[in-house]
């Protein structure tokens, strides 16, 4: 009769338990509200239960879970457990013979506390509280984004929908637990920086280092340096020689015969140039263009480092390319050939006084003066000469166990 009683107490306390800690489905699981953080948490536990906690990240991008597992030489069917988080106000309940615990209402960047807590019927054990922090992930995912300096404190990169990286001559360094690529590049130079502007030499591609525990996808690198700027142009030809000063000419008036071509009549008389309106002299031919300058030489391919653990499903591909150099510059042609001269011009004012009365010499236009033809153009300078091609720098890259390149 004593017997029952004990285990009848042991029901009692097992069923009171589970009243008390109702398991709840994961997908309405809600974030109560915070209670107090229990303080000394200690990883993995000490006590008679050993707690250990992993983070481990989902397949989308900022989610994880955190992994519980504890281990304990009680193995019995009234055996219970109870796994409890600091900012929830009921525990969740664990089957009999169950050991482990997935939570996946866990948000990135955060700190927890978890316990478990052992019910063998009036036996109660208590793991130590341990503290997990979930990692953080860093992703990419526009066309193209220009990424200089370190890129350490992210546990997973992502490079989705074929996003490009640049570092445009400068460094990039990599460290992180995996990267997940979506046919990402890794590129030295974005396309409008692929080569130099005019009149400067290409810069060098600059360092890239990647250490990634885990490669999933394929990554492609270039670290080609850019390419020479094209050299200025030459010096401009000298000028072309003034066109030599056309004749006199003179404003006559009258009645003559026959009327010549251009004569205009006013109150009675024909008022026309004699000799005919001239022209300048043609101006003289503009000089040779002076030569182009060389192009400017191309940068040296970039350093590249990339280590990956596991690489089993992933690829990578590296292209080092040094910098073109440029094409040499342009001839300037002459410098812009002399107009030619005006004519000779009418001396108005000796001839005012004897102009019939009335004449309106404002509207008379023939004897304006007139302007010479262009010289002609002068012949473009030689071309300068192309620039020099940069040197490709050392790479390494190693996958696993295999490595290619001069790794140190």
């Amino acid at each position: 009769m004593k017997l029952v009683f004990v285990w009848n107490l042991v029901l009692v306390l097992v069923l009171g338990c589970q009243n008390k800690t109702t398991p709840v489905p994961e997908d309405q699981l809600t974030q109560p509200e915070k209670t107090s953080v229990p303080e000394a948490p200690f990883q993995p536990g000490t006590g008679p239960l050993r707690l250990t906690a992993v983070a481990s990240g989902l397949e989308r991008p900022h989610q994880y879970s955190v992994d519980l597992q504890w281990k304990s030489g009680e193995q019995e069917p009234s055996v219970f457990y109870i796994v409890k988080r600091s900012d929830w106000n009921e525990g969740r309940v664990i089957p009999p013979g169950q050991s482990f615990y997935k939570d996946i209402h866990v948000t990135e960047d955060q700190e927890y506390l978890y316990q478990v807590q052992m019910l063998n019927g009036s036996k109660n054990l208590s793991t130590d509280w341990v503290k997990i922090k979930i990692p953080r992930d860093k992703v990419f995912s526009s066309e193209s984004t220009v990424q200089i300096g370190e890129l350490t404190e992210f546990h997973r990169i992502f490079i989705l929908n074929q996003a490009r990286l640049s570092w445009q001559g400068e460094e990039l360094k990599i460290k992180a637990d995996e990267i997940i690529s979506e046919q990402a590049v890794f590129e030295a130079f974005s396309p409008e920086n692929k080569n130099a502007p005019v009149g400067q030499p290409g810069k060098h591609g600059g360092l890239l280092k990647i250490h990634a525990r885990k490669l999933r996808g394929t990554l492609l690198i270039r670290g080609d340096g850019q390419n020479g700027g094209p050299g200025t142009t030459g010096t401009s030809g000298t000028k072309g020689s003034p066109g030599g000063r056309g004749p006199d000419t003179f404003l006559h008036w009258g009645s003559p015969n026959p009327v010549p071509d251009g004569a205009y009549l006013h109150h009675g008389y024909w008022f026309y140039c004699d000799p005919p309106r001239p022209s300048g002299g043609q101006g003289g031919q503009g000089g040779e263009g002076g030569k182009g300058n060389p192009g400017l030489s191309g940068g040296n391919s970039a350093k590249v480092h990339v280590e990956i653990g596991d690489a089993k499903d992933g690829e990578v591909l590296i292209t080092q390319k040094p910098g073109l150099g440029a094409n040499r510059g342009w001839a300037d042609p002459e410098d812009r050939e002399d107009l030619g001269a005006f004519p000779g011009e009418i001396d108005w004012q000796s001839h005012a006084s004897k102009m019939p009365g009335g004449a309106d010499l404002n509207l008379f236009h023939q004897c304006q003066p007139s302007q010479g033809p262009e010289g002609g153009v002068g012949p473009t300078g030689p071309l300068g000469e192309r620039g020099e091609d940069g040197f490709q720098a050392p790479y390494c890259l190693k996958l696993g166990s295999s490595q290619i390149g001069l790794c140190p």
